[in-house]
């Protein structure tokens, strides 16, 4: 029973079991068709997820496509085992110049230089698929050009093949401004580290960071010294809160940029004087602001200030303590500072001057020579003159001024300062001997005069004396009444030549002796007078030869009986001196011109010769050689001077070489041949060409302009009257009346621009037109003149025609030139052309005086306004080369040198136009 209670309780828990798990199945089946059901829902929307999926990832491998394409930077995509290019985009294939099937026949080895091999055989040995940049590689193209690139290379896969896609971009213009810059930087540190300048950067504490090798070496410190150091710690103790308040006031202020002067101390203990810019920077790391100086070692400089301020304390002290009378003025002339001499010199005080116009000080004639003295200071001229002083107790004192201007640091002009010497004294002294010159000049014409007469009054009773002792000798037969007879008449005959010598020396120092030039034979004249001793010499038995080597036709315009007179002494002269030997007159064609000959005519003998110390001696009147003195020759003393004289007046000089026994006299004589029948007709003035009734003022201050213009005013009739500066013109014109004005645009007191301008601006004549003459024939020259109220412009030099045509049209009655031409080869003009050469002489010989002393005082713009004035002169008288010369020389070029060339190449000409010339 027990058993079956127990089978029974297992049966029925088995029971149980079995419905407890057929629930659970039942369950569980449930919870699987619920699941499966659920599976099957998933799988439909999976696999419409696929297809959307599948869409969109073409969508982006298209736009992907698209980006690699379209990529700026040339992209491609090579295998990573065999390095086989795959594909490129459009980019590459217009960078590389390669097509697309070319390059996927290429490995990416191709595209690389030869000498990245190596470099490039190792970097691709690394199997790093992670993403990798790259550079300095050199790529080439098809063309084989190359350029630098960097490469960025990342791995992906590629139809299934393990690849890389590699993106390139070009950067060679990069490299190329990264190497300029790196060479500026270079250069800028070579600049800092090679610069003498002192180049050190500090800290705003004070601290240096950088020190140049110049400050180092300046210092004395060595480099790790110096940047242990404050810059505070080289500036001696006296002058460190002067710095320190100096450069705090920098920073607090903001200050990009100050300068100062202060002392250093090197290291040895030296101090030096050092001048500093310091500017302010931002440094590169953490925005750290720096001060970067630049120094400079000025102790040399301070030392020269301080000597200068010494040296002008002196000066001054001398200046003051001199009889010198200073005054400073300003620009408008206003006194701005006179010292004490100038105050003693006109008897006003310091306070009555300054702060005043100097004006009331001078006379009108004064007030002009101020005005054009202060224009020519403007162009930087250091000028003296001189001019009255009107005193406070209304007196007058004559001062010589040298003035200059001063200028600021600036090289502009802020005035100018004069020193005054008086110089009255010496005016009424220099007065006075102007009066003894002229009565002492007229005292002697007088004598000269006096001589003439009585020489005159002499010769008459003397000749009947003469005379009546000839006749008594041809009919006396007592031979000693006979001998008695000839020495009255050798005495006579000698006091005879005596008188006519001292009336010929006296005609000539009274200027009454004049040449009468005529048309005659050189040879024939030569000849005959030749002729006339010819019988002394053959009674002392001496060779006497003539040898005459002349042109063919020898016909000259001459005085034949001058020239005759001048043979004569020196034959009559040799004869005397002469008692073995030979006397010979010579003459030789020594070169020809254009219309006269130059002949060299010589008088040779074998006399007693001319000691050393006679040879200059002997022209003077009166005089007699040493080895004459006992009178053992005879003469007078008048025979060599008379000589000399007429040859001056000839237009020659004489010379003589002397030996013992050989004696030389010779001159060079310009002669004028006789004008041929078949030459142009002279030409004469045309009606055309008259300027009758009119009449002109000229104002214009070189001689040989003047003579030229008085020459050509006169050949047209024309009425003129000439000044020699503006002012002149203007006081001329304030009483007179013209029709037209001709005015030079440079002269002294006044020029030609202040004058019209002045002329124009007092209403006088002021429809009078004025012609402006000038050397300077440019278009800025013009300007001025007509701006300046001139009506036109003649350039220099011009011709009679053009001078006659600018007078007319200015007057309104306008020429047509036809046949009124003036003939510059006939004789009027060929006169002109002397008279012209003379006075270019004179007036040359005084300029030349003047360049010297210009040239040595270095006053370069009187040099530049002398040849100025002598252009116009030059090209009249055909002197290209100096004409080129002067014009360099006024345009500023190489003046110095050029005015030594000048001066030798002037003096050259004036003894050869001395030589050669004809006076009038």
């Amino acid at each position: 029973m027990k058993d079956k209670a127990t089978f029974e309780r297992i049966l029925k828990r088995e029971r149980l079991a079995r419905k407890k798990a057929e629930r659970i199945m039942e369950e569980k089946s449930l919870e699987l068709f619920i699941v499966n059901q659920s599976l099957l829902e998933l799988n439909a929307n999976l696999e419409e997820e696929i297809v959307e999926r599948t869409q969109e990832i073409k969508k982006s491998a298209d736009q992907l496509n698209i980006l690699f394409n379209e990529n700026p930077f040339p992209a491609m995509v090579y295998d990573q085992n065999s390095f086989k290019i795959l594909a490129v985009n459009k980019t590459a294939i217009e960078k590389y110049l390669y097509t697309r099937e070319e390059f996927l026949e290429k490995r990416i080895h191709d595209l690389h230089t030869k000498s990245d091999s190596k470099k490039l055989k190792a970097h691709l040995s690394k199997k790093n698929l992670a993403s990798k940049k790259s550079s300095n590689w050199q790529h080439m193209k098809s063309n084989k050009e190359l350029f630098d690139v960097v490469i960025t290379s990342n791995p992906i896969l590629y139809n299934d093949i393990p690849s890389k896609l590699a993106i390139i971009e070009d950067i060679t213009e990069k490299n190329s401004l990264l190497r300029e810059q790196d060479n500026q930087k270079k250069k800028y540190q070579d600049f800092i580290e090679n610069s003498s300048d002192i180049i050190y950067s500090i800290n705003t504490k004070g601290d240096f960071i950088y020190v140049n090798p110049s400050g180092i070496k300046f210092s004395g410190h060595t480099e790790e010294e110096l940047l242990r150091m404050n810059f505070i710690d080289l500036i001696p103790l006296k002058y460190v809160k002067q710095v320190k308040s100096f450069y705090k006031f920098q920073m607090e202020q903001n200050l990009d940029s100050t300068y100062t002067e202060f002392p250093i101390l090197a290291k040895d203990g030296t101090e030096y004087w050092i001048g500093q810019n310091v500017e302010a920077a931002v440094f590169d790391r953490g925005n750290e602001l720096v001060y970067n100086v630049t120094a400079r070692n000025i102790t040399d400089r301070r030392k020269l200030e301080k000597a200068l301020l010494r040296s002008e304390d002196k000066y001054r002290s001398i200046i003051e303590n001199m009889e010198l009378g200073l005054l400073e003025v300003d620009l408008a002339g206003i006194i701005t500072k006179a010292y004490p001499k100038f105050c003693l010199l006109t008897g006003y005080s310091a306070m009555e001057l300054e702060g005043k116009r100097g004006d009331f000080l001078l006379d009108d004639i004064g007030l002009e020579v101020i005005k054009t003295e202060t224009e020519r200071r403007k162009t930087k001229i250091t000028n003296v003159y001189e001019l009255q002083i009107i005193r406070k107790n209304g007196s007058k004192i004559w001062v010589l001024i040298s003035a200059a201007p001063f200028y600021d640091e600036y090289n502009r002009m802020q005035g100018s300062v004069g020193i005054h010497l008086d110089i009255t004294e010496r005016k009424e002294l220099e007065e006075d001997l102007t009066l003894a010159k002229i009565k002492a000049e007229n005292s002697l014409k007088s004598k000269d005069l006096f001589i003439a007469n009585i020489s005159h009054e002499i010769r008459t009773p003397l000749n009947a004396i003469v005379g009546i002792t000839e006749l008594l000798q041809s009919s006396v037969k007592d031979k000693e009444i006979y001998v008695q007879l000839e020495h009255v008449t050798h005495a006579g005959k000698g006091l005879l030549t005596l008188i006519n010598e001292l009336l010929l020396v006296s005609k000539i120092s009274a200027e009454t002796f004049s040449l009468n030039p005529t048309n005659y034979s050189l040879s024939k004249c030569l000849i005959k007078n030749f002729e006339l001793h010819k019988m002394r010499a053959i009674k002392k038995k001496i060779s006497y030869s003539l040898n005459l080597d002349l042109p063919e036709n020898d016909t000259y315009d001459f005085d034949y009986l001058k020239l005759g007179q001048v043979i004569q002494n020196l034959l009559s002269n040799s004869i005397k001196f002469t008692s073995k030997g030979y006397v010979e007159l010579k003459a030789k064609l020594f070169n020809s011109l254009n219309d006269s000959d130059i002949i060299l005519i010589q008088v040779k003998d074998t006399g007693i010769g001319i000691p050393k110390e006679n040879l200059k001696s002997i022209f003077n009147n009166f005089e007699l050689a040493n080895n004459n003195m006992n009178g053992e020759y005879g003469g007078t003393g008048l025979g060599l001077p008379i000589v000399e004289k007429i040859l001056t007046l000839l237009g020659s000089d004489i010379e003589v070489r002397s030996s013992k026994e050989k004696t030389v006299f010779e001159f060079h004589i310009k002669l004028s041949r006789q004008k041929k029948k078949n030459r142009l007709p002279k030409r004469v003035i045309k009606p055309l060409l008259s300027l009758e009734g009119i009449n002109i003022l000229v104002a214009e201050d070189n001689k040989v302009n003047q003579f030229l213009i008085e020459s050509n005013l006169k050949k047209m009739k024309a009425s003129y009257h000439i000044v020699s500066n503006g002012l002149e013109a203007i006081n001329y014109l304030s009483s007179h009346s013209v029709d037209i004005v001709l005015m030079d645009m440079r002269m002294p007191i006044v020029d030609g621009v202040e004058a019209t301008r002045r002329i124009r601006k007092s209403k006088l004549h002021f429809n009078r037109p004025i012609i402006a003459l000038t050397a300077n024939a440019d278009d800025k020259n013009k300007s001025i003149c007509l701006t300046n109220g001139m009506d036109d412009f003649l350039a220099k030099p011009y011709s009679i025609e053009e001078l006659y045509s600018r007078i007319k049209t200015c007057l309104g009655e306008p020429t047509i030139m036809k046949n009124g031409q003036i003939d510059l080869l006939s004789d009027e003009d060929d006169e002109l052309q002397v008279k012209l050469t003379r006075i270019f002489i004179l007036e040359s010989e005084l300029r030349r005086i003047k360049l010297i002393e210009a040239l040595r005082n270095k006053e370069y713009e009187i040099i530049i306004g002398i040849c100025h004035n002598m252009r116009p002169s030059l090209m009249h008288l055909g002197q290209n080369s100096l004409y080129s010369l002067a014009k360099t020389i006024e345009s500023g070029v190489k003046v110095q040198s050029n005015a030594e060339i000048y001066i030798d190449e002037l003096g050259e000409l004036l003894q050869s136009l001395k030589r050669n010339s004809i006076p009038d």
